[in-house]
């Protein structure tokens, strides 16, 4: 008996994916050349394109002197200069290092 339950749930499952689909009323033959087409439209892939354009040139010396503020190039990743970041804490009694910042 659930053999045949089985069955059929099966054939009728496989029976609706198998069903052709079938186009609207309303679409039109395409086999038919009295009937209209619609003109393609195209849309070029360089709408909104703006070309480079160099950056206006900052100031050497300024920032020269801010990279040193902060510790150096490597000074960042101490959180020198980065307000809202915690500074790290030194290494506990036990000698587990202290864990990094994530970054990504």
């Amino acid at each position: 008996m659930l053999r045949i339950a089985v069955s059929t749930a099966f054939a009728v499952a496989l029976s609706a994916c198998a069903a052709a689909p079938r186009a609207p009323a309303s679409a039109k033959n395409p086999a038919d050349p009295a009937a209209g087409i619609t003109a393609p439209v195209y849309d070029s892939a360089f709408v909104g394109y703006q070309p480079y354009r160099e950056p206006a040139l900052a100031d050497w010396r300024a920032l020269n002197e801010e990279v040193g503020t902060v510790g150096g190039h490597a000074g960042i990743f101490r959180g020198a200069g980065q307000a809202g970041r915690a500074k790290q804490e030194p290494a506990a009694a036990g000698g587990k290092p202290p864990t990094a910042p994530a970054h990504h």
